[in-house]
């Protein structure tokens, strides 16, 4: 759950140990002594008996079975847009970046709201009428999304709409994008066709938040038939047998809240569970629970019976709850089978109600605001006795607003995404997901000005030098070594700009290399010629700004002489060997290779 909190990247189909319950998510293997990593079945039903059944993620678009046909014709969009229909300017894209598979994806183009989309008759595609009215045709919807990196970002989403036979919608599905950029994203769902569906429409959308052109891409479309009693397992024996359950009991399992959440009091949102093997299509009966000394107890219905379409809107003030209320659990069950339940792994809070926040570190050394408590993510950050680890958490689980006051106590805050607050631009798409709409607030160190607040980057940048002697490394095919990373890299950007432009004879060699003493430097690359430094030997063009880089080198020299005299001629051929130079001393006046 903390990771989850700090990092806001990963779903809920990876589990671990926790702080709360470190012995919960621990798989619960046949036999562990003999290799045998078969998962042992659920007891009576209940969830946490195996917690690794039913744990990962339905979709698939890599090694697939051959029994999953896509019911997207050219997914890939390998022969243009074929089978599609998209937005006035919305065209292929073969590169920069390059396509998740294949060669070809889809790109919206100067467009501030695209799409492309693709219309599925449910029918024709071979299924019957009952098999679709039953209330069991599940359906594994999705496609790779990725965005470039703009601040903010293009925002892309995933959708299956279901139609009946005149093209009325019945039911929808969204599914918003991260928009990362250094990879393709998998974004999808899993959705049951609603009774009386003829056409299911996967549509993908993309929506520009800045620049000139819609930077946010498609590939690899799918949607997939899945069985209804299926759910893949987490381990060597899940996703990859793509096989349904044995079982045929009926299951309904809780997917929110399931974590610790800060659920305010009037704030709508959606209760998700997943059901396997409700061939009675029986209603789900939804619960609140509050753990006491003497354990869970019955607070309020919050309704008798909802269909099991896998989500309900709930308002927390609609069922008479107040502020400051903890320790709240929820409680699905089938009507038709009350036996048949789960509830959330960890209890919940409803915030107290006032304008400020805090936040601290894991010390209370120096603490102003919050002296006698430490930042946890399972606290609400509403109170000076429960303040959140980081800022960054505080506007995850709040939108603060005028009026409001975010205190941040003495101590060391690692970022793993920087500050980003707006009150009309999403600024999830700079400072990561999760992030709400927040305008007006103050937000304030220690008054005392002798206590410090830091807060910096949690993954530093690389090492100086560490870039150019990479680049080094792959010119030469050597292996890098860390170690080897000069101290004293070139610091004069115009400087690295010229040697960057200058032609490979041309280029001179790292920082450290012009002395008063006249080198003659052996290349490691393939041509294996000598050469001086700075010089152009006969009948070799010169580059237009080869004089204007010497005399930056000029410059250079007159600060390196005295480094030079301090360091001495053996410390001088160590420099040069650990740079991958050959230099041997032929006495006075001078080297030779």
């Amino acid at each position: 759950m903390d990771w989850q909190a700090d990092v806001a990247r990963y779903d809920l189909h990876s589990i671990g140990a926790t702080v709360v319950n470190p012995k919960w998510a621990e798989p619960r293997f046949v036999d562990r002594a003999a290799d045998d990593y078969r998962l042992y079945d659920v007891v009576a039903g209940l969830r946490f008996t195996s917690p690794d059944l039913d744990a990962s993620n339905v979709l698939l678009d890599q090694a697939v079975p051959p029994h999953y046909l896509n019911l997207i014709n050219n997914s890939g969009f390998e022969t243009g847009l074929n089978g599609w229909t998209v937005n006035n300017g919305g065209a292929i894209k073969t590169g920069s970046p390059s396509a998740y598979e294949g060669s070809q994806y889809f790109n919206a183009g100067n467009i501030e709201q695209g799409f492309a989309e693709q219309s599925i008759n449910l029918l024709t595609a071979g299924f019957t009428v009952q098999q679709i009215d039953s209330g069991l045709l599940d359906l594994a919807f999705g496609g790779r999304v990725r965005a470039a990196a703009e601040a903010p970002r293009d925002a892309g989403s995933v959708s299956l709409i279901f139609l009946d036979a005149a093209g009325n919608e019945l039911r929808r599905q969204d599914v918003e994008a991260l928009n990362t950029a250094d990879r393709w994203e998998l974004v999808g769902a899993r959705v049951t066709a609603p009774v009386g569906a003829r056409f299911a429409v996967l549509r993908f959308a993309a929506d520009r938040n800045s620049g000139s052109s819609d930077d946010v891409w498609f590939d690899t479309g799918f949607v997939y038939q899945v069985a209804d009693s299926y759910v893949a397992n987490l381990g060597a024996y899940g996703a990859g047998t793509h096989e349904p359950a044995t079982t045929t009991a009926p299951r309904i399992e809780l997917r929110f809240p399931d974590m610790y959440t800060d659920w305010e009091k009037n704030e709508p949102v959606a209760i998700r569970w997943e059901t396997l093997n409700n061939l009675a299509n029986s209603p789900v009966r939804i619960d609140l629970l509050q753990d006491t000394a003497d354990g869970p107890r019955l607070v309020t219905n919050i309704v008798a019976s909802t269909p099991d379409d896998g989500n309900f809107i709930w308002i927390p003030a609609n069922s008479g709850i107040d502020f400051g209320t903890k320790g709240l659990r929820i409680q699905v069950s089938l009507v038709n089978a009350p036996a048949v339940i789960d509830r959330s792994q960890e209890t919940f809070s409803v915030p107290e109600d006032g304008q400020n926040y805090y936040v601290d570190d894991q010390s209370n050394v120096g603490d102003a605001y919050t002296p006698g408590a430490v930042g946890d993510n399972r606290n609400t950050g509403k109170t000076a006795a429960t303040p959140k680890p980081n800022p960054v958490n505080v506007f995850r689980a709040y939108d603060l607003k005028a009026g409001d006051t975010l205190y941040i106590d003495t101590g060391d805050y690692p970022m793993i995404d920087p500050i980003a607050v707006s009150g009309t631009v999403d600024v999830s798409l700079v400072a990561g997901p999760g992030m709400g709409r927040d305008e007006g607030f103050t937000i304030t160190g220690p008054a005392d000005t002798s206590l410090i607040a830091k807060l910096f980057p949690a993954i530093p940048r690389p090492q100086p030098g560490f870039d150019r002697l990479e680049r080094r490394r792959l010119r030469q095919r050597q292996p890098f070594d860390l170690a080897k990373c000069p101290a004293r890299p070139v610091r004069s950007r115009r400087l690295r700009q010229f040697q960057r432009q200058l032609p490979d004879r041309q280029r001179p060699r790292p920082a450290g290399y012009f002395y008063r003493h006249r080198l003659a430097v052996r290349r490691s690359g393939p041509s294996g010629q000598l050469q001086q430094p700075g010089r152009r030997r006969r009948g070799q063009r010169q580059h237009p700004r080869a004089d204007q880089f010497r005399g930056l080198c000029q410059y250079r020299r007159r600060f390196q002489r005295q480094r030079r005299y301090r360091n001495g001629q053996r410390k001088h051929r160590l420099q040069q060997q650990r740079l991958g130079l050959r230099v041997q001393p032929t006495g006075r006046g001078g080297h030779r290779p």
